[in-house]
């Protein structure tokens, strides 16, 4: 069994195959099977993103604890690809895919709230939902992505 859409590193020697696939089709040499028997693993894509958003927020309540509605877009851009095999014998690199865009957008929208300590010190905590769409190039499944997540921290305006 090929996956399409993996870039395969040609200087690894490593065959995927199902396990019925290779019993049924004798694919596998008597070593590998021995192998695949004892060294059996899990494929572990791992994908990087450097974004830029643009968000507005509008305030619904400035009062001790504050409310407001954020929304925006993001530009995201791919700066990881990697697919690799692991197993608790081995970690090896298989290669890349090859139906991720290099550039996609995402929407934006959530809730903010922040607790004001003092005049110029508050803490904020915002869960936000990030719906990306032209995250890939084809054969995706009709999958996309949706993000949840809560960024925390502190303000201090002078």
């Amino acid at each position: 069994m090929v996956i399409t859409t993996i870039n395969y590193d040609p200087n690894n020697e490593i065959k995927i195959v199902t396990a019925d696939a290779a019993n049924a089709n004798n694919l596998l040499t008597s070593s590998e099977k021995g192998l695949q028997k004892t060294d059996t693993g899990a494929l572990n894509q791992k994908m990087g993103y450097y974004e830029f958003p643009i968000e507005l927020s509008y305030t619904l309540s400035n009062k001790k604890i504050g409310i407001n509605l954020i929304g925006g877009v993001s530009t995201l851009f791919l700066n990881e690809n990697k697919i690799s095999m692991v197993s608790t014998q081995t970690n090896v690199a298989i290669g890349e895919a090859k139906n991720l865009n290099k550039v996609h957008l995402s929407t934006n929208v959530g809730v903010g709230f922040n607790y004001q300590f003092i005049k110029s010190f508050q803490l904020n905590f915002e869960p936000i939902v990030k719906y990306q769409f032209n995250t890939f190039t084809k054969d995706d499944n009709n999958f996309k992505p949706l993000f949840l997540g809560l960024y925390t921290g502190v303000s201090y305006s002078f």
